[in-house]
């Protein structure tokens, strides 16, 4: 996760994870020269098929307002000799929120897809 759970040519330099329904993660990095930290708690877990956890920004001023309490659902599905990646985030408070996390996972997506295939 490293290496793959951030965005464009941000890194992470913690990763905590109790991945149990009810544990709670903490992801800690820079991007751009400012420094953020995610955390949340699993609300289900259910391998190797689904994920579902809150998304809360420690300290995040892009948005102007905090983002709040966001969930993340990811849904991974079997295609063959595949594995589909379905990836829903929701409960944003604002569009522009939306669409920055949304250009977000975007490049995570990439990061994985180009790791995956070294």
């Amino acid at each position: 996760m490293l290496r793959w759970f951030v965005e464009a040519d941000g890194e992470m330099s913690l990763c905590q994870i109790d991945l149990r329904e009810g544990g709670q993660y903490r992801f800690e990095g820079a991007l751009g020269g400012r420094q953020w930290a995610v955390w949340g708690t699993y609300l289900e877990v259910q391998p190797p098929a689904r994920l579902v956890y809150t998304w809360i920004w420690e300290h995040d001023d892009r948005f102007g307002d905090p983002t709040g309490d966001t969930q993340v659902t990811v849904e991974f599905r079997e295609n063959g000799t595949d594995t589909e990646i379905v990836l829903t985030h929701d409960r944003f408070d604002s569009v522009r929120a939306r669409e920055d996390h949304a250009e977000g996972w975007d490049t995570c997506l990439d990061r994985i897809e180009r790791l995956l295939s070294e």
